[in-house]
């Protein structure tokens, strides 16, 4: 894939880009098998067309309300204007030619990280690859602009932006690493984004996780699925669930299934998603992991109990907690699936559970083509008493 951003030095996001995609991918499988020398592990299941393959793009917006420009934050928190990335999907850039006028239309004075002056702190496009609409989040530092953006909306939006599904405000008042704060506003009418994986439509937030590569995200979902079809279970368990996309991909009627997240926003999209998806017995609660007792227990009104047999686990990169991996050694869940971004992390976890549970096999994933990163499967069952 040809950047020329990477070509002229400008931008690094995609360290690899210099090496060929087979050679990034035996990168990952020769790191795979250095921390798990024992282990059955699969092939990388690679993206195919690398190119506008992302669906979802975090830029940062600096310059002036005349000339905005857009970029990503570095690691030395430095911007590097990267006006038309080519890993993202080609309705992200179309869109982010438009923001200009956006920016104009409300009077945004982007945010100068220098001297935390101005509105604009960054903007957040995620893109529904079959039906080409958009979900919009402008991240911004206080209300001021608010009513502007909500009159321009009332005013053009259904006009003049059609792609744009929706349309929503975060506030971020503080300097911080987090992109997003905790406050968000609705603008547009829609406030969820379907997307679909095979047959299965899952709803989005603006605040919610999501895969950034579609492709392999389908193929993640679509590989724990099939494992937990070929096996006999009834109940199900999903930590760190998200907006739901394992369970509600690999779920059937007739399973029960519980699902924990810490977003409030993430649980009440995955609730709306499992309604859609007729899984009647299914539950998605909002608690932090970690704080649950055995035996679990839900909040809703109708009775509830559940004993899960399969388990499936997808934490942020920093990995489990020791709580955490203390409940999960003791649901006694025949079949635990662990998705993760870090296989540091994912080698320290598995070995903390290894008291209980054996690694079957491993399956990565090139979620991130052009870097280090590599998403894991590891499947692993109850060992045998």
């Amino acid at each position: 894939m040809f950047c020329a951003y990477f070509q002229a030095g400008h931008c690094r996001s995609c360290s690899l880009l210099d090496q060929s995609c087979e050679a990034t991918l035996q990168s990952r499988q020769s790191l795979l098998a250095g921390l798990f020398p024992d282990t059955r592990i699969q092939a990388v299941t690679p993206t195919t067309a690398p190119a506008g393959s992302r669906i979802r793009a975090r830029l940062a917006v600096f310059g002036t309300i005349d000339r905005p420009q857009f970029g990503f934050l570095n690691q030395q928190r430095e911007i590097a204007a990267v006006p038309e990335c080519p890993l993202h999907h080609p309705a992200l850039n179309r869109f982010l030619s438009r923001m200009p006028d956006v920016i104009a239309s409300c009077r945004l004075t982007p945010w100068s990280l220098a001297d935390d002056r101005g509105e604009l702190k960054f903007v957040v496009l995620t893109c529904a690859p079959e039906s080409q609409k958009l979900m919009v989040q402008l991240v911004l530092r206080s209300r001021e602009s608010v009513d502007r953006i909500r009159r321009m909306w009332s005013s053009r939006g259904a006009a003049d932006f059609p792609e744009v599904a929706v349309l929503s405000v975060n506030l971020q008042p503080v300097r911080s690493s987090a992109l997003n704060g905790q406050m968000e506003i609705p603008v547009s009418e829609q406030q969820r984004l379907p997307i679909a994986y095979g047959t299965t439509t899952v709803l989005y937030g603006p605040q919610s996780f999501i895969q950034s590569n579609h492709e392999v995200a389908s193929r993640l979902y679509q590989t724990a699925a099939s494992v937990i079809q070929q096996s006999d279970i009834t109940g199900l368990l999903d930590l760190y669930c998200g907006t739901g996309a394992f369970s509600l991909v690999a779920g059937q009627p007739q399973h029960q299934i519980l699902g924990v997240d810490i977003s409030a926003d993430s649980i009440a999209a995955a609730r709306e998603s499992a309604r859609i998806r007729g899984l009647s017995q299914a539950r998605y609660e909002c608690c932090p992991t970690g704080q649950f007792p055995l035996p679990i227990t839900t909040s809703g009104s109708a009775p509830f109990s559940f004993a899960p047999d399969a388990v499936i686990c997808n934490p942020p990169r920093r990995g489990l907690d020791a709580r955490t991996c203390q409940f999960l050694v003791q649901t006694g869940a025949d079949l635990l699936l662990y998705s993760s971004c870090n296989p540091v992390t994912l080698r320290r976890d598995t070995d903390h559970l290894a008291q209980v549970y054996q690694i079957e096999e491993l399956h990565p994933f090139d979620m991130f083509p052009f870097t280090h990163h590599v998403e894991t499967l590891a499947v692993m069952r109850l060992r045998q008493q």
